[in-house]
């Protein structure tokens, strides 16, 4: 008998990635022990287990995953989006770079200024 495919299970012509992969990956790279990941959400070690093959997982359960390993999942997930997008934050960050090389450029123009004045 043929499992049944639900609809958020089909791939689109941009494939997600493979949660539970994901998840095995990080956890293996960053020595996250799934065990104490368990304990910290209130599940039993072969629900966290259960989390590491499948497919797709709940938001919820990432958000909480992510909270317990204190790193935004989320965010790494999303920057795998084939579009391209910045956040809040980066925004800021690049305001911020711009108003200070423009500091810079200012602070060099005069730094020359007086350099020429001295000669």
């Amino acid at each position: 008998m043929k499992a049944l495919v639900k609809k958020y299970q089909t791939q689109g012509s941009v494939s997600y990635p493979h949660i539970g992969k994901f998840l095995r990956q990080y956890f293996a790279k960053h020595g996250v022990n799934r065990a104490a990941v368990a304990r910290e959400l209130g599940v039993a070690d072969s629900t966290a287990t259960g989390y590491m093959v499948q497919e797709s997982l709940q938001f919820g359960i990432l958000w909480k995953i992510s909270l317990a390993i204190n790193r935004n999942l989320l965010a790494d997930l999303a920057s795998r989006l084939p579009i391209p997008f910045a956040t809040p934050r980066e925004i800021a960050l690049e305001t911020e770079l711009k108003a200070v090389q423009e500091e810079l450029n200012a602070l060099k123009l005069e730094n020359k200024i007086y350099k020429d004045l001295l000669k």
